[in-house]
């Protein structure tokens, strides 16, 4: 499975500058305002483009950088995104990696001026290319949109109202889709089968309503 097997962050709210290897799974433990977070959100945006504001620069006059090498990615991955992103990203894959950068040199700066380059890889020489052919669009179709999810404040009060916004409402998601999506013709067929034996006006309704409507 295709994953981001290294970010590098510049200049991102407490991470002036840092590489991080990750693998399919990567726990990341330390104290409280370590920075575990920070690394977690310059993922997320290097996958789906925001303007960032002046408070996730550690410096304000210079540009917040991250760069991601995306490793892992086969014909089957290309084939699940559909032709036109593939078409896109497949030029630019080599040993079945593309790496990327997104770069934002002021804070507050439009979406549209927000920097997205792919590495290209030459026989020469390797140079950064901006955007080519709608590629941050593509590499987006290779990801699920990602999903923070805080800590507990309230373990207690998260359970007992799980919403859409809260951690637990967040995992149940996360597990609930993928077993709806599975299951759902089965239940469908099902109800559908009950629906028939309820209705006032089914030919093969329950006998206990058949008896319902006679004793009447």
């Amino acid at each position: 499975m295709h994953h981001i097997s290294e970010v590098r962050i510049q200049n991102f709210k407490s991470i002036s500058d840092g590489v991080f290897p990750l693998s399919h799974y990567t726990p990341m433990v330390g104290y409280n305002n370590a920075g575990k977070t920070n690394i977690i959100r310059a993922i997320g945006w290097i996958i789906k483009r925001v303007s960032l504001p002046a408070e996730d620069f550690h410096r304000a006059d210079q540009p917040i950088v991250v760069e991601a090498e995306i490793s892992g990615i086969t014909g089957d991955v290309l084939d699940a995104i559909g032709a036109a992103h593939r078409g896109r990203i497949e030029p630019l894959v080599v040993d079945g990696r593309i790496r990327i950068r997104r770069t934002q040199t002021t804070p507050g700066q439009t979406v549209t001026a927000i920097r997205f380059e792919v590495l290209r890889r030459e026989i020469d020489q390797d140079n950064w290319v901006l955007n080519p052919a709608g590629i941050d669009s593509a590499i987006g179709a290779l990801f699920p949109d990602p999903i923070f999810i805080g800590a507990m404040e309230n373990a207690t009060e998260d359970v007992a109202k799980f919403g859409s916004g809260t951690t637990i409402g967040k995992l149940l998601k996360e597990i609930m889709t993928p077993v709806i999506d599975r299951h759902s013709p089965v239940v469908a067929a099902a109800l559908l089968d009950v629906g028939r034996r309820l209705s006032a006006n089914a030919a093969d309704k329950d006998e206990t309503l058949v008896d319902l409507v006679f004793g009447a």
